[in-house]
């Protein structure tokens, strides 16, 4: 994770651009008791609870564990995420991390990932139709249609 400037709450985790149908992609975040909380631990430790406050985001984001308890003797666990690339699509969502024993002890995690066409195996996607005087011999776009260029975008 990324921690965002001027806060130690709140952190990024950037899972890049990746290309449609390369599988699953993982990210582990660890969770980590305060050094004073572990000490001063009774052994009941701290329970938290991670929700995403985007319910989509189920179709292309899991997560290794949504809950757990950090004490004394388990004072570090590791939450994997786990990212589809079945389709074309920018995701993005926001992960609450809960201290379920202090509910104003909340960080937030946004996880962002952008899944794109292999440009080596793009095919065309569509066509975009210019209408105007000149246009045929390259000229400005005007209001009499006399010509029309045609521009053919590649996915990728």
């Amino acid at each position: 994770c990324t921690p965002v400037a001027g806060s130690a709450r709140r952190f990024h985790v950037d899972l890049g651009q990746q290309n449609v149908g390369s599988g699953v992609v993982q990210w582990d975040i660890g969770l980590e008791l305060a050094a004073a909380a572990a000490e001063g631990s009774s052994g009941a430790g701290v329970r938290y609870e991670i929700v995403s406050t985007d319910a989509l985001s189920a179709k292309w984001l899991e997560l290794s564990r949504y809950d757990g308890r950090l004490d004394a003797h388990h004072f570090k666990q590791t939450v994997t995420l786990s990212a589809r690339t079945d389709s074309l699509a920018t995701h993005a969502t926001y992960l609450a991390v809960c201290n379920l024993d202090w509910r104003g002890d909340v960080s937030i995690v946004r996880v962002t990932l952008e899944v794109v066409a292999d440009a080596a195996s793009a095919s065309q996607v569509f066509n975009v139709l210019v209408e105007g005087a000149g246009a045929a011999e390259g000229g400005a776009v005007g209001a009499a249609p006399t010509g029309a260029w045609e521009l053919a975008y590649a996915d990728g």
